[in-house]
């Protein structure tokens, strides 16, 4: 039997983010079971989050009240939006064999995400959290950086003449949500070394709009055999099978290896999450 290919952002499984099992965006509104399937190839599982901390926050207008933070809303009942952008900074260089008829590149980028002036100042603890994830990031690159150097200057030896090799590794953003609740983005991470293809995989971030708080998997679900029952039913509608993602498992089996990875700290790395609009991605 031939394993299913999958990638590593995660299970192809969708989940309604007002579905039964999972906390609520905002407080009152019914839980729906309903599910559907996303528009993207890659998608992944999705669900709710709570209402972040109440408390007043400051900003250039003043505390922000019951009344003026209900006018934040749109005409629809939906959170106010933010609008963070993506910078990203880039390094290259290459590596030239001892009679210069060879020479292999490389390249590194990396991206986080940064608040406009205006919702610094409205959300001071979420500004300095995005920072600090970002520093982080590019801080641990520079080891992605040093290791494109480094096999630059080995294949320089064994490279074919008159080939000229481009080795890289890129970090990718794509924000997924960002409102007044919850800001939450996926950092895809693509390098290629040489060799027939490159390596890539997923991570997933979301903070507490308000606190800055980075979310855990249990902060923002509520009943961990709901979200069972909703991977399992969107892996069989997705795959039309009762056979999991991989050669000799089950849709059940995938679902409890995903709770063991997400509740084994050494192996919780193996698995991402994250929330968009209306659902969660696993």
């Amino acid at each position: 039997m031939k394993k299913k290919r999958i990638m590593a952002a995660g299970l192809a499984v969708i989940m309604a983010f007002t579905g039964t099992g999972c906390q609520k965006i905002l407080k009152g509104e019914p839980a729906e079971t309903t599910s559907k399937e996303s528009q993207e190839a890659d998608a992944a599982t999705k669900e709710s989050v709570n209402e972040s901390e109440s408390g007043a926050e400051e900003s250039e207008s003043g505390p922000e009240t019951e009344e003026n933070a209900e006018s934040k809303k749109t005409n629809d009942g939906m959170p106010q939006m933010l609008h963070p952008y993506i910078h990203t900074d880039s390094a290259n260089g290459y590596a030239d064999s001892a009679d210069g008829s060879v020479q292999v590149s490389y390249s590194l980028k990396t991206g986080g995400l940064v608040l406009s002036d205006e919702e610094a100042a409205a959300y001071p603890k979420l500004n300095q959290a995005l920072a600090l994830e970002y520093d982080t990031l590019k801080k641990s690159a520079e080891e992605d950086l040093e290791n494109l150097k480094t096999s630059a200057e080995e294949m320089v030896e064994y490279v074919q003449e008159d080939s000229n090799m481009q080795l890289s590794a890129v970090y990718t953003p794509d924000i997924l949500r960002a409102d007044e609740n919850v800001v939450s983005y996926e950092l895809f991470y693509y390098d290629y070394y040489g060799g027939a293809h490159g390596y890539n995989s997923y991570t997933g971030l979301t903070f507490d709009t308000k606190t800055g708080k980075k979310l855990g998997f249990y902060d923002v679900i509520t009943d961990e055999d709901k979200v069972k029952s909703g991977i399992v039913h969107e892996l069989k509608d997705k795959y039309a099978s009762e056979e999991g993602l991989v050669e000799n498992s089950t849709p059940e089996e995938d679902a409890d290896v995903f709770f063991e990875c997400i509740n084994t700290p050494q192996d919780n790395g193996a698995v991402a999450w994250s929330l968009g609009t209306d659902r969660l991605n696993i």
